[in-house]
């Protein structure tokens, strides 16, 4: 369980967050993707489908993000509060841009861009709120900010396949990177 360094209001702030907002949109999220898993016709359609591998990384980054909050001492505030629900409506819209809520197997990738490029953002802001910023972490969301930023104008970035491996790899790299510092927190307070 994190500890929270501020007044009760933050713990109280962070307790409704953690148990109720995140996961209700992130769990809405993954039963989303089990709804068009369903709905496609065949597993290859399910494999060519660009979105699906979008939201299986979002999946896997917000989840490790909350173990991660969970787990770590954080200062939790309202400002942090604040930047939870611009994320948790984030997320929302971004399975919303994918295609998730109608069906449509075709995904809004400009406004999915743009709201990545929010995400990344706001994850930099959240960081240095909760005073657990990390240099190389800052500088890859910033420089993936970039490359969300200029997709969310370029029509053609979506039609280009390169451009969505890249866009996983980091998201790959970014879950290591929170698996990483999990498992160091786990074996800190295993020696302890």
């Amino acid at each position: 369980m994190s500890t929270c360094h501020n007044n009760n209001k933050g713990k109280y702030l962070h307790k409704l967050m953690q148990s109720l907002f995140y996961p209700a949109v992130v769990g809405t999220a993954f039963v989303l993707i089990l709804f068009k898993i369903a709905s496609m016709d065949s597993a290859s359609q399910v494999l060519l489908d660009t979105g699906m591998y979008y939201a299986l990384a979002l999946i896997a980054f917000f989840s490790l993000s909350f173990l991660l909050n969970e787990g770590t001492e954080i200062v939790y505030n309202w400002k942090t509060f604040f930047c939870d629900f611009i994320e948790v409506v984030l997320i929302f819209f971004a399975f919303y841009y994918l295609g998730f809520f109608d069906g449509k197997s075709t995904a809004q990738w400009n406004s999915f861009y743009g709201c990545m490029a929010c995400i990344i953002i706001n994850e930099i802001i959240w960081n240095i709120f909760a005073k657990t910023s990390d240099k190389v972490l800052t500088v890859l969301g910033i420089i993936v900010f970039i490359v969300f930023f200029i997709a969310c104008f370029y029509d053609k970035f979506s039609e280009t396949p390169w451009v969505w491996v890249i866009m996983i790899m980091y998201w790959i790299a970014i879950i290591l990177f929170y698996y990483l510092t999990l498992w160091r927190e786990y074996l800190d307070e295993k020696t302890d």
